[in-house]
């Protein structure tokens, strides 16, 4: 593994390492399915996504399961978001203040 590489290689895992850390504690597994499941996507992109691009005939799978999962966990916050506001969940409306409401959906 070229010094490139391995550089390129630890920053993902820093990233995905950052990720899950975020989501551990912004999600608490024992807050419901939805919680859990946040966790375990961020799980699996530090674990699989890691190792499927440690290794340069896999890299391919690893950037199609990385998307896969970035895709996944954009339409699940955006679907919570929606969700959270219909409900009154948030506290502001996006008519009354859309910045603020944008914040509070993060």
């Amino acid at each position: 593994m070229g010094s490139q590489r391995r550089q390129l290689w630890v920053a993902l895992v820093g990233l995905a390492l950052g990720a899950a850390l975020l989501h551990f504690r912004i999600h608490p597994p024992k807050g419901g399915t939805t919680y859990l499941l946040a966790n375990l996507f961020a799980g699996l992109d530090l674990v699989a996504v890691s190792i499927l691009f440690f290794f340069k005939s896999t890299a391919v799978w690893g950037l199609l399961l990385n998307s896969f999962l970035a895709f996944l966990g954009i339409i699940l916050m955006a679907d919570y978001s929606v969700d959270a506001t219909i409900h009154g969940w948030i506290k502001v409306m996006p008519w009354q203040n859309f910045f603020g409401w944008l914040l509070q959906t993060t």
